[in-house]
């Protein structure tokens, strides 16, 4: 794990463009960038995670993708060469950015356009109080754990099986939201595991329709496949 807040924090703005560091929070580029009356970010206030992050999902919500915003991003390999990627240069998707197959993201430029600082700041006031009012943000949480299937919503799928108030160890999905898995004290890697696995089967039991996690799984013995898979689910249902 390398934690680049120190090696990767700058944020510099030139007239409509921002380069932001990869080790930066994602909330205090959308902060700041509203307060200097720079349009584009505020949707994504109240994201957890990193600049480097939001670049290896394409985080995103209300209607704003992290790469709609991109012009191109600097990466240094293991050998300590930086090379700039251009957005065009990228096939990025629906939380699928950029994951460097040998170095580590150093930092993003963004085309944003003007606004006016009150309006800006009022819209990242207002989303940030509406992830309060949805979701269960008193407990701790990897955030949102499933991908939205086409033309659908996770969240929705996983409440009509009736998984909310599932638990297993000390994961429980949450009453609030029904696509956040919340830690009530202690839960282990293993507990949230579980509980991912039973609501895949039960969603995909009632709807043939597997649910795909957005989340990434590091330290386990075996492959993600592996893990997550869900027995009596058909690969035409997958």
């Amino acid at each position: 794990v390398l934690d680049l807040r120190d090696a990767a924090g700058q944020l510099v703005i030139r007239d409509e463009e921002e380069e932001v560091g990869a080790g930066l929070p994602l909330q205090q580029v959308v902060e700041t960038t509203a307060r200097t009356g720079l349009a584009g970010l505020e949707n994504l206030a109240g994201i957890p995670g990193t600049v480097g992050g939001a670049v290896v999902m394409n985080a995103g919500a209300f209607g704003t993708e992290f790469f709609d915003l991109v012009s191109d991003i600097d990466v240094m390999t293991s050998a300590g060469e930086v090379h700039t990627i251009r957005r065009e240069q990228l096939d990025v998707g629906y939380r699928r950015g950029y994951v460097p197959a040998d170095g580590v993201i150093l930092a993003a430029r963004l085309r944003l356009r003007q606004g006016k600082r009150e309006v800006l700041e009022k819209r990242v006031r207002e989303i940030l109080a509406r992830r309060e009012a949805k979701q269960p943000l008193e407990y701790p949480s990897c955030g949102s754990v499933f991908k939205r299937p086409p033309g659908d919503y996770a969240g929705r799928l996983i409440e009509a099986c009736g998984c909310k108030g599932l638990r297993i160890g000390n994961a429980q999905v949450s009453e609030k939201h029904a696509n956040f898995i919340i830690n009530l004290g202690g839960a282990t890697a293993e507990d949230v595991l579980a509980v991912i696995r039973e609501v895949r089967r039960r969603v995909a039991d009632r709807f043939g329709v597997l649910l795909e996690p957005e989340v990434r799984f590091v330290g386990f013995d075996q492959p993600v496949a592996a893990l997550l898979e869900v027995e009596g689910v058909g690969e035409g249902e997958k």
